[in-house]
């Protein structure tokens, strides 16, 4: 195949023709005009509804020809002032507990194991003067890998009124917990046999037809062997998920029952704890309503910023010969006792991360990884591949590799209901975890998502989002459990919802007004953490810019910033590294232009271009594989695909030049 593209001149863009303006400036595209977005309405839609979007409260189900999905898959889905002596401590301690930042500990043989009391004085919060930092030491034990939380409410109790709202909160919380950001600060504490990474939560378990423990001079308590032997009848008659190396189970008393570990009592020595029958692992929290473990505020604070405490205890130690300190006993959870923040809207307490030095949420933040705007096909790890199609009845169809055969087969596909009206755009943000949108025959914004283990809100069901769109969606995701969504409305203008890691902004069903008068699909990449940057056409055809740096929108809420040019299709964007951004249009003559940011200013200038040369009969695809690496893929007038790179240095085959590729193709 020629080097250069069919029509294409020889190493010069002006040698494309159709459309070229006489006496365009060098580096603009032809017919290039200044000006503001035209069209672009005066302000925000009122209460950030989209046009029509009435009509979304009642989506049509979205099924296989011939299926019967019942109505409700369509529904919206969603996250001790001493220890005991000579033996491990394993309790959340009570409030008296003293974290030793700011008062030293009596020395111990082995780890808390408790959540502890209020009058506790956390150490990792403000150590006293010549105190010695804190720091967890690996005694060779094993950690939870990929913990598997199994919720378990014991007692009738929890089965009616706001108590069996409190159980399904706290399902909400552990769905959240496993794979957010608090699982990323405890990988530092991998080992060299297990790294820790992101969990999941397994079917709960409401034990109704049981109560815990036995009434002892009117007051009904329950000791740990009664745990222990509890916990072993459950998995024995299958009422609760069979043992794993990752199998962390989380009992959870009813009101009015006190927890004795030894001679300790929740509510005056813990408030909650967590132990080891040999390899299997469980925490027992209790309904501490009481002085010294309460938080203010709803009741559900304090069930999720003591279990946060014993999560975090039970991953990194969990036959309580792993990561504690050696002499003061702390687990991961005492040094930072009681100092709690909120996390996807949960409180939690911090917890203490040797590598930081601090009682923090997060692991050390690393160089950005840039996050590119959905697709069809995305990795969500290494040797990884998700695959999403339409099939003839527009139903959604995925297959995936898996890194050593194709699932279900080589050429079969596992068939996920919906009759959708768009492309399936899917973002991963973080590992075994996928999340896959469409549009359904009423134009509403559907959604379903996989998190490791089943798919949500079925197979074949959907989440309904609302809305009436106009083309595809574009989400990205700038962080873990964090997902932006972009849509165009009846009126042109761009929408956007999020997810927070709890809840859908503004609502289930709602969307922010961006303004505009789009031409074009939007495309959203997020060079950072907590930064957006949106590329639109405009009806003059000229390419538009916002963005969104952590606090608020630029140029404004409904503003753009114009780039110039006029262009045919979709712009194409992607940020190989942080605070850069390679954008890619076609021209009038048909010819590929590029422009780039470069962390302080837009190259070759705000509203020039680049121009590659050829004559693309295709909007560009582009990927990045690397820092400061770019592929450019496109198809020419005789419909074989063509290929050029960006290698950090110079463009190849040439600036203008392109690397045939064969093949007589149809859609690209």
């Amino acid at each position: 195949m020629p080097s250069e593209m069919p029509g294409a001149k020889s190493g010069a863009k002006s040698g494309a023709k159709s459309g070229a303006k006489s006496g365009a400036k060098s580096g603009a595209m032809p017919g290039a005009d200044s000006g503001e977005m035209p069209g672009a309405p005066d302000g925000a839609m009122s209460s950030g509804q989209m046009p029509g979007a009435g009509m979304a409260e009642t989506p049509i189900a979205l099924s296989m020809p011939g299926e019967n999905i019942p109505q409700e898959a369509m529904s919206g889905a969603p996250s001790a002032v001493t220890a005991m002596a000579g033996s491990p401590r394993q309790i959340v301690p009570t409030a008296e507990f003293v974290a030793r930042g700011v008062a030293e500990a009596v020395p111990v043989a082995g780890p808390r194991q408790i959540v502890p009391t209020a009058d506790f004085e956390a150490r990792g919060v403000s150590p006293a003067v010549g105190a010695p930092t804190p720091s967890l030491q690996n005694h060779g034990g094993p950690v939870l890998g990929s913990v598997q939380v199994v919720p378990i409410y014991w007692g009738a109790a929890w089965a009616t009124g706001t108590n069996a709202q409190l159980a399904t909160q706290l399902d909400g919380f552990f769905d959240f917990i496993v794979t957010s950001s608090y699982m990323d600060l405890l990988h530092e504490y991998s080992t060299t046999s297990t790294q820790i990474q992101h969990g999941q939560r397994l079917a709960s378990a409401h034990i109704s037809n049981s109560e815990p423990g036995t009434v002892v001079g009117g007051v009904r308590q329950v000791t740990d062997a009664q745990v222990q032997t509890a916990v072993q009848g459950w998995i024995a008659n299958n009422t609760v998920p069979a043992t794993t190396a990752n199998t962390l189970y989380f009992v959870f008393l009813p009101p009015n029952v006190v927890s004795l570990l030894g001679t300790d009592r929740s509510c005056q020595n813990f408030c909650g704890y967590h132990n080891h029958i040999g390899n299997v692992y469980y925490a027992v929290i209790p309904f501490a309503n009481c002085g010294g473990c309460e938080f203010p505020g709803q009741f559900l604070d304090t069930l999720t910023e003591v279990s946060s405490h014993e999560f975090a205890e039970a991953v990194t130690d969990p036959a309580l010969n792993a990561w504690w300190e050696d002499g003061a006993g702390d687990e991961i959870g005492d040094i930072c006792n009681r100092q709690t923040t909120r996390l996807g809207g949960y409180l939690v307490q911090t917890e203490w991360s040797n590598a930081q030095n601090a009682c923090v949420i997060a692991p050390v933040p690393t160089a950005a990884t840039p996050r590119q705007s959905s697709k069809p096909v995305v990795a969500w790890g290494a040797n990884r591949l998700d695959v999403f199609v339409l099939g003839t009845d527009r139903a959604l169809y995925h297959k995936w590799w898996n890194g050593s055969a194709w699932g279900p087969s080589l050429t079969g596909y596992e068939g996920q209901g919906g009759i959708c009206t768009s492309a399936p755009q899917v973002v991963a943000w973080g590992p075994n975890r996928l999340d896959v949108f469409v549009t359904g025959t009423d134009s509403a914004l559907y959604h379903k998502w996989w998190n490791g283990s089943a798919w949500g809100p079925s197979l074949t069901g959907y989440e309904g989002m609302g809305g009436v769109c106009v083309g595809d969606p574009r989400i990205v995701s700038w962080g873990a459990n964090r997902l932006d969504v972009f849509v165009l409305g009846t009126d042109r203008a761009l929408y956007h919802k999020w997810w927070d890691g709890s809840a859908w902004g503004p609502s289930p069903t709602g969307y922010e007004s961006l303004g505009g008068v789009c031409m074009s699909s939007p495309r959203a990449v997020a060079w950072g953490p907590n930064r957006l940057d949106i590329f639109v056409i405009g009806t003059d055809g000229a390419l538009y810019h916002k963005w969104w740096d952590g606090s608020a929108w630029g140029p404004s809420p409904t503003g753009y910033e114009r780039m110039g040019g006029i262009c045919v299709g979709e712009p194409e964007v992607v940020a190989w590294g942080p605070n850069r951004l390679d954008v890619f249009v076609i021209g009038t003559d048909s010819a590929l232009y590029h422009k780039w940011w470069d962390g302080s200013a837009w190259g070759p200038s705000l509203t020039g271009y680049e121009g590659q040369g050829g004559i693309c009969t295709s909007r560009p695809r582009v990927t990045s594989w690397g820092a400061n690496r770019l592929d450019v893929f496109v198809t020419g007038t005789d419909s074989a695909l063509y290929h050029k790179w960006w290698d950090g240095s110079a463009w190849g085959p040439s600036l203008t030049g392109y690397e045939g590729q064969g093949g007589i193709i149809s859609s690209f």
